[in-house]
């Protein structure tokens, strides 16, 4: 039987290396010293990171705020909104084209804080429904498929 820790715990780990990086001490899908999604935003100005690697890509810029936009959905949810993502316009969150310095770091500072409070919900134990559940891990999986496709742009 799997317990609501077991399950806190499982998730807390994945998301923080999503967020966070790879651990030294091992790391289930990111290698070891590569960065999370927060240190990889940071590497890039905002003008790389509106550049796009080919006509008709997207940019650095467009994962970061569509993700930007996921974590909001979390953070509604958190705060006691359940429509949030049953009303999302996940269309609108690609349209941030292009970044000036200070919007660009306000946006990584944003993602931060919010992938923060999405790790420090998922550290406490909760009872968890199927829909619940497989949310979470679907969170999860949606910021490692951004992560990887901005390190695929880089």
């Amino acid at each position: 039987m799997v317990s609501a820790d077991m399950i806190a715990s499982s998730l807390t780990t994945l998301l923080s290396e999503s967020l966070e990086g790879g651990n030294p001490a091992g790391s289930w899908f990111i290698n070891r010293d590569d960065p999370g999604l927060i240190r990889l935003l940071h590497r890039y100005s905002a003008l790389e990171a509106s550049t796009p690697p080919a006509p008709g890509r997207k940019s650095i810029v467009a994962h970061a705020a569509h993700l930007q936009y996921h974590l909001s959905l979390i953070e509604a949810t958190l705060e006691g909104s359940p429509d949030a993502f049953a009303t999302a316009d996940w269309s609108a969150a690609w349209q941030v084209e292009e970044i000036r310095d200070m919007e660009w770091h306000a946006m990584i500072t944003d993602i931060e804080r919010m992938g923060r409070l999405w790790l420090a919900a998922c550290e406490q134990p909760h009872e968890w429904n199927q829909m619940m559940l497989t949310g979470a891990f679907a969170s999860v999986a949606h910021i490692a498929y951004h992560m990887g496709a901005i390190r695929q742009i880089a």
